[in-house]
């Protein structure tokens, strides 16, 4: 005989990694034709979940006022809802998972185009899956763009019950005495 199947069960997770290797030393098998009875298997493990963003990946740190990273492209986008209101929600990277820097933005508006769903509630972590926006609103053309999320955003629940992410002191420049 010179082949048989072997089978393997690969326990998934939802974590964005690269593809993942496993090296397999078969030995001495029984019934096997002379000089196949030991062999090495490299198994290929694909990554299949898809990458998860952070919202200061979006919103970038926005240095020499470029705008947000991203701006057009749908995308899941990770947080915590920190509070709702009638036309979408917002949401918060959870406390040390940003990029420390500080002129990036931890925080986004999700526009759902009406009353939020209520897996959006506040303290559950979500994966926002949508389309990366500038706003200006309608009746203040002057206001500077903010970044948010819309076109029939998706929104999926990753867990309950979190604490809110610590509020944001914002500041102009932390240099400035």
């Amino acid at each position: 005989k010179t082949s048989a199947p072997l089978n393997f069960t690969i326990y998934g997770d939802q974590d964005y990694e690269a593809d993942e290797y496993a090296l397999i030393d078969v030995q001495s098998v029984t019934g096997a034709d002379r000089g196949t009875a030991n062999q090495e298997v490299k198994l290929t493990i694909r990554n299949d979940d898809p990458k998860i963003y952070l919202i200061d990946e979006i919103q970038g740190n926005d240095l020499f006022g470029d705008g947000p990273r991203y701006l057009g492209q749908r995308l899941p986008v990770g947080g915590v809802v920190t509070a709702r209101v009638e036309n979408g929600f917002f949401m918060q990277t959870p406390d040390g998972q940003g990029d420390g820097f500080w002129q990036s933005s931890s925080g986004i508006f999700v526009d759902t185009g009406g009353a939020p769903p209520s897996v959006a509630a506040v303290g559950n972590r979500v994966v926002v899956t949508g389309t990366v926006q500038s706003f200006v609103p309608p009746d203040d053309r002057t206001s500077p763009e903010r970044t948010q999320l819309g076109a029939t955003p998706e929104i999926a629940l990753v867990s309950n019950g979190n604490p809110l992410p610590a509020p944001v002191v914002l500041q102009i420049d932390p240099t400035d005495t």
